[in-house]
């Protein structure tokens, strides 16, 4: 494995799902609800604000581990 290629590989896989979400999003068959559900996790995912604050040893990531994958 070369230097770098994990890093590359991460990428990938993020710009793959990044452009599986929009075509779910644009899709018109698509039900509202999975449509708001979707938009929620991502909007999560990016804000800077958590339910518990990220310095807060252990729970502070936890919450991103859980809610993250229960929305998607």
């Amino acid at each position: 494995m070369r230097p770098g290629q994990g890093i590359r590989e991460s990428v990938r896989r993020f710009r793959n799902e990044i452009g599986m979400y929009r075509r779910v999003l644009g899709h018109p068959r698509t039900p509202r609800a999975a449509k708001f559900i979707l938009g929620a996790a991502i909007a999560y995912a990016m804000s800077p604000v958590d339910l518990i604050p990220d310095f807060i040893p252990v729970l502070g990531h936890l919450d991103d581990i859980v809610i993250l994958p229960l929305l998607l």
